[in-house]
């Protein structure tokens, strides 16, 4: 029992240190001055999309976490962008 908990826990800490890398990696993307000229420049019509997109999603009764999770809302949209 007690080698479980140790091996779920190391895996915890491996999945969290692999999630911090790709948020770093993901905030030096949108760092770089192309990706932020980019994000700049097409801001306004990014978001007219995105939010048309977001109007139209239709979320019915029982969806699951798994669809929630692997889908982006505008508020994450924009919190992503900057």
């Amino acid at each position: 029992m007690k080698q479980q908990l140790e091996k779920k826990s190391e895996e915890a800490k491996n999945r969290a240190k692999r999630e911090q890398d790709i948020a770093k990696e993901i905030t030096d993307f949108l760092n770089a001055s192309e990706v932020r000229s980019a994000f700049d420049k097409y801001e306004k019509g990014l978001t007219k999309y995105f939010k048309h997109y977001c109007k139209n999603a239709k979320l019915e009764l029982g969806v699951d976490a798994a669809f929630l999770l692997e889908n982006m809302h505008f508020k994450e949209f924009v919190k992503f962008g900057y």
